[in-house]
Parts: C-alpha cells; sequence; structure tokens
C-alpha cells in the first residue's frame, strides 16, 4: 500500500490545565525535511518533536506549528512588574503637566511601552508540558499518516488503473508484431524482384537478409522487460515499505521500452500504441516532472528525425521539398540581420536571456560559436514542432552531435561540407555579411569543424547546388521511409 507525502494532521490534548494544539503539514519532497515552530517555553523539546516526527515519516517537507496554553497557577505566564508600571505612569503623567494636554492617561499607552511584563525563566524539564505536547503531536502524526494513506489509496487505484490500460495496449503490440514481420519479409521480396526482374534471385541470400530484416525489427525483448516491469510495479505498490522511488525508476524504464519499441518496429499501428503506452506512463503521479517534459519532445513522439548542420549550409531547405518534415527555429544572442525576423529566423535573444536559459535546462543542445555568441534550440521548439510531424533541425557542427548522441538512430545528421575553404571563403565574402575579423573566425572554425564530418551518418559536398539539394533530399526520404 503506497501513501501520499501530502496531507493534513491535527491532534490536541489537555491535561491539568495544560493544552497543547499540534498541527502538521506535508506537502511533497525527495527527502524528509522537517521543520519545527514551538512556542518559547517549549523549545526544550524540539528534539524529541524532531525524532518523533522522523521516526513516523521518511519522506515530504513536513511543517509541524505547535499552540501551548499554560493555566494560571502554573507560574509559567508572563507576569505585570507594577514597579515599571507606576513609574512610567508617573513619567507620562509629567509629561501631560509639561505639555498641557488635557486628556487623560489611557490603557493602551502604558501597554505599548517596553517591558511592562516580565517573561518567566524557561524551566529546565517540566513533565507536564512534555506529556501533554508529545501526546498532541502523536495524535497530529496518526491523522497524517491517515490522510497520506487515504490519498494514497487513490493514486494506486489510479495507478493501477494505468497499468491496466499499458497492458492492454502491450497485448495489441505483441498481437501486431509477428503480422509486422510477414508484411516486411513481403515488402523486402516484392522489391528485390522489382529490382532484378530479368535476374536469377539467390534463395538463399534473399532469405539471410529477410532474417536480418526480421532481427532488426524483433521487439520481443523489449515486450518482455515492459512486462516484467509492469509486475514489479505492481509488486511495489503492494510493498509495506516506502516505494516512491523505486516506483520512479520503473516509470522511466516503461518510457524508455515504449520508446525503444515504437522506435524498432517501425509501424503505424505499433507506433500508435508505443505512443498511447507513453501517454500513460506520463499521467503517473509519480513520474518525475523534468522527466516527463524531457520525454514529451520530438524524438519520441516521431522517431523519424533529420537534421542538418549549419555548417555551410545554402540553398533550399529540405522541410520546404518534404511537406512532412517541420523545421524547427533555433535561438541565438547574435543581432538579426536585414530582413530577419525574431521566431521565424531565430529566436533573438539577448546574452543574459540565454545564459539563463541555459541555467534552467531549457535547452536541447547549444554552443558558445564564438565569445558571448550563442547558438542553441529550446525545448519548448522541439515540443511545439514535433506535435504532428518529424522536426528538421539546422544546427551546428557540435551541437548536431550533442543531438545525435542523444537520439542514437532516432536521428539523421547530414554534414553539409563546402568543396573547399577556399570555395567557403569566396562565398562568405561575396555575401557580404563578414568583416575580416570576422571571416578568418569563421574559416578557422571551419577547419576544426571539417575534422568532425566522419562522425556524422552523411556527407554531402556542396559544390553544385541543385546536385546537393537532390543528394539531400534523397538522403532524407530513405531515412524518412526506412523499413
Amino acid at each position: 500500500m503506497i501513501a501520499s507525502m501530502t496531507g493534513f494532521g491535527r491532534g490536541q490534548a489537555e491535561r491539568d490545565g495544560f493544552v497543547a494544539t499540534v498541527e502538521l503539514r506535508s506537502v511533497n519532497n525527495r527527502y524528509l525535511d522537517v521543520s519545527v515552530r514551538l512556542p518559547r517555553i517549549a523549545s526544550l523539546y524540539e528534539p524529541d518533536v524532531l525524532a518523533a516526527i522522523r521516526q513516523a515519516f521518511s519522506r515530504g517537507r513536513i511543517t509541524a506549528q505547535i499552540d501551548l496554553k499554560l493555566p494560571p497557577e502554573a507560574g509559567l505566564l508572563p507576569r505585570l512588574n507594577l514597579d515599571v508600571a507606576r513609574q512610567y505612569l508617573a513619567q507620562l503623567e509629567a509629561l501631560r503637566a509639561e505639555a498641557g494636554l488635557s486628556d487623560p492617561i489611557r490603557l493602551e499607552h502604558l501597554l505599548a511601552l517596553p517591558d511592562l511584563f516580565e517573561r518567566p525563566e524557561v524551566p529546565e524539564e517540566d513533565d507536564r508540558i512534555r506529556q501533554v505536547l508529545m501526546e498532541a503531536l502523536s495524535r497530529a502524526i496518526e491523522a497524517l499518516q491517515a490522510t497520506r494513506r487515504q490519498e494514497g489509496a487513490l493514486l494506486q487505484a489510479d495507478l493501477e488503473a494505468r497499468l491496466e490500460a499499458i497492458a492492454r495496449r502491450l497485448e495489441a503490440i505483441e498481437a501486431r508484431a509477428p503480422e509486422r514481420l510477414v508484411e516486411a519479409r513481403e515488402k523486402l521480396r516484392a522489391r528485390v524482384q522489382e529490382l532484378l526482374r530479368d535476374d536469377q534471385i539467390d534463395p538463399d541470400r534473399l532469405e539471410l537478409e529477410i532474417v536480418l530484416l526480421a532481427d532488426r525489427l524483433d521487439i520481443t525483448e523489449e515486450c518482455v522487460r515492459l512486462r516484467a516491469h509492469l509486475q514489479h510495479f505492481r509488486e511495489a505498490l503492494q510493498a509495506e515499505e516506502p516505494s516512491g522511488r523505486r516506483l520512479n525508476f520503473l516509470t522511466q524504464e516503461l518510457h524508455r521500452e515504449a520508446n525503444t519499441i515504437g522506435a524498432k518496429a517501425n509501424d503505424a499501428t505499433i507506433a500508435l500504441l508505443a505512443v498511447e503506452i507513453k501517454e500513460e506512463v506520463e499521467k503517473n503521479p509519480r513520474a518525475d516532472p523534468e522527466h516527463r517534459v524531457t520525454h514529451a519532445g520530438a524524438s519520441d513522439r516521431h522517431p523519424d528525425r533529420s537534421q542538418r548542420s549549419r555548417q555551410n549550409h545554402a540553398g533550399p531547405s529540405p522541410a520546404g521539398a518534404l511537406p512532412q518534415l517541420r523545421f524547427s527555429v533555433s535561438a541565438t544572442t547574435r543581432p538579426p540581420r536585414p530582413g530577419e525576423r525574431h521566431g521565424v529566423d531565430y529566436y533573438f535573444l539577448s546574452e543574459d536571456e540565454f545564459r539563463r536559459l541555459i541555467e534552467q535546462g531549457e535547452l536541447i543542445e547549444y554552443e558558445e560559436v564564438y565569445p558571448g555568441r550563442f547558438y542553441g534550440t529550446l525545448r519548448r521548439e522541439i515540443k511545439q514542432a514535433s506535435r504532428d510531424r518529424p522536426v528538421l533541425l539546422d544546427i551546428d557542427v557540435k551541437g548536431a552531435l550533442r543531438v545525435k548522441e542523444l537520439f542514437g538512430d532516432e536521428a539523421f545528421a547530414i554534414f553539409v561540407q563546402p568543396p573547399s575553404l577556399e570555395a567557403l571563403a569566396e562565398r562568405l565574402r561575396n555575401r557580404g555579411t563578414e568583416d575580416d575579423t570576422t571571416l578568418r573566425q569563421r574559416l578557422e572554425r571551419a577547419r576544426m569543424e571539417l575534422a568532425l564530418a566522419d562522425r556524422f551518418d552523411a556527407v554531402v559536398v556542396n559544390d553544385d547546388l541543385e546536385r546537393a539539394t537532390a543528394e539531400t533530399l534523397h538522403l532524407v526520404r530513405s531515412f524518412l521511409e526506412r523499413p
């Protein structure tokens, strides 16, 4: 049985005229964090209060507000200092006479003056206070535990319903997977026969290719792991010990397996079922928010991704020739050039704004290309752009490698390379946007970036614009249509 981390509990106790009231408020927190507000006369018992709360709870931010009422005969209430009061009154009367005031001296005038009451010495220990305080605390802890269990039961019912929904979709995936292999096999056979109409096909070679294809498309292992995670999740829900961290880990594993299934199967039906599984996982109230946000991006909704390096690119964008792609707008700290529009060509930000986004983790990738000159890809831009189609990123070389590192085979990286550094220099001069200093900087950076070209999935040499564009479109289409 799981328990929520949020709740409220109130306890009150009375003994020999001593009345203690304890209110406990609990909210979510990764670890146990307890703060206690005690009256001064009961401050001696703060370690006892902290120990009792920490023994009862293991997670959550808990605030304890304690009020204590004492009987007059206990001798622990503040006492009026009559000597001080008489001296204050005499001085006020003298001031009134000196100033010629007719208004009388009232009680509120005296009460506003300091040291009118003497605080009693805090006793080293008073069993009467301790007993009534700990009794009220015990009742407040029981009440808080009850509310946390009640909310936990509601959460558990919701989680179990989601687990059932995931299990049903997993069964549908397992039923569809064998059909997908048969379809892929026949599709491959038909393609090969069309390519080699007049030539004899080696049946053994064809069968080998089919076996290799089936191995790439096989999702049996992922389905088995996902089902095992579901079972472990159910067991964690029934465990007596706290299971929040274990549930968070299993939530991430469920999401990871569903993502892999959707990427490997390359089938619309299975991909849709995998997305529905991830949607159920993301609704998990115990999932870490950052985790959900991270897995709401394009790489998970659309495993077919294409990206280009900004390196020396010129000419029409594949996003225009391929309507199934959506272009992602990058962010930069450089000033806009004539005709460029914020939110269309770039998101133009100040350096402070960009650094703030870095600190907040709002960038999938970023690079300080030159001192103070940043480029990067916003998480929210990818999330918005990828709602209905794969995303095309036009980014710098290191950013492209970072995206490739993050998304692996779900991304396809194309390095657009100039025929030579001399040709690049000539193109930059003709563009008229660089002075001698920035031109040298760009060429030096290009020399370093060219050394990274072999880490990309493909390299397109832009020596002829039409040919380079056609080659790029072919590469992108091949990636989007891969079996």
